[in-house]
């Protein structure tokens, strides 16, 4: 609403600001975060102080192509890289990258745009000392930037945010915090079944998932309302018995790729799921390692519309499946 006004975008009628000063007034007093800009002078601002899981999320817009400009979470104000816990960036090679440990990663070839908007979500764990990130351009799909990433420094509170930009500039507005508890739960030989919001149109659905051994045989499905056996399930994942991942297809279950899973390794799903033509496209990706496409298009194993569930099973070993998340775009 402040950037909204403060652009000239609001329309006013009368001749002078009556009529206009109380929708000034809200967006001024009830904004909590106004818009900042990273440049050549270190930025930092204090938040509610982080000492378990919690969720941070901002927008951002680049000034431009191949700038160099970092986005960190810390403990206190900083003025250096080497201070900060978690840290994502845009990159002068033109990608968008985090840190991982030692130096910057990314699980995706990321490019961003100078002037395009960018929404980012660091899912942080400060007891690990880890961080998954993800960022969704506007009107684009979400896409991982890197899952369990090490911090660069370590912190066991977590109360600021830093900016700074070595080459060009970089804006970022709408600075939230929400403490969380990523509810996990195991894939058994008994059907668990999660309510989450009805979906009726084109979603995305995320999840981490890590299975308990090698050669298990464990499914994660989207479903409308809760059931207890496969024909049940619309869109589903597999960690399947001969130690690769799959998906189901309308008849059975295949995969675009051969991909590999290991026991105790922990991997990020994707599912972008249009109800109204009944299909969903999955993707993969193991900690530290690349994006994979599991299917795309697959058809759903049962018609369903909406869907609002998350089933999971386990036929052979178990799985973990953490930090559930639908949502539209």
């Amino acid at each position: 609403m402040y950037n909204w006004i403060q652009n000239g975008l609001l329309s006013l009628s009368e001749t002078s600001d009556y009529g206009n000063h109380m929708t000034l007034f809200e967006a001024l007093t009830h904004s909590t975060n106004l818009c900042q800009t990273a440049s050549s002078s270190w930025s930092n601002t204090a938040f509610t102080a982080q000492t378990g899981t919690f969720t941070a999320t901002f927008n951002a817009t680049p000034s431009g192509n191949g700038i160099n400009t970092v986005m960190g979470l810390s403990d206190g104000a900083q003025s250096a890289y080497a201070s900060l816990a978690a840290i994502v960036r845009f990159n002068p090679s033109g990608d968008i990258d985090a840190y991982n440990g030692t130096g910057y990663a990314a699980a995706n070839t990321i490019p961003y745009t100078g002037g395009a908007m960018y929404t980012f979500e660091f899912d942080v764990n400060v007891s690990t000392q880890t961080y998954t990130v993800y960022v969704t351009p506007r009107g684009g799909t979400k896409t991982l930037v890197g899952l369990n990433f090490a911090f660069r420094t370590s912190a066991t509170t977590l109360n600021n945010l830093s900016l700074y930009a070595q080459v060009g500039t970089n804006n970022v507005c709408g600075f939230a915090v929400n403490a969380s508890n990523p509810l996990c739960q195991t894939a058994s030989s008994s059907w668990s079944n999660t309510a989450f919001t009805t979906e009726a149109n084109t979603f995305t659905a995320t999840y981490t998932a890590t299975p308990s051994a090698n050669d298990v045989n464990t499914v994660v499905g989207l479903s409308d309302g809760a059931q207890s056996a496969y024909t049940g399930l619309a869109a589903i994942a597999r960690f399947n018995p001969t130690g690769d991942i799959d998906a189901y297809n309308g008849t059975g279950y295949t995969a675009a790729n051969t991909i590999p899973y290991t026991g105790g390794t922990t991997y990020a799903f994707e599912f972008i799921v249009n109800v109204p033509a009944q299909t969903y496209t999955v993707y993969v990706t193991p900690a530290g390692g690349t994006t994979t496409l599991v299917g795309q298009n697959y058809a759903f194993r049962t018609s369903a519309n909406p869907l609002n569930n998350l089933s999971l099973y386990a036929a052979v070993g178990g799985n973990n499946v953490c930090s559930f998340s639908p949502s539209n775009y």
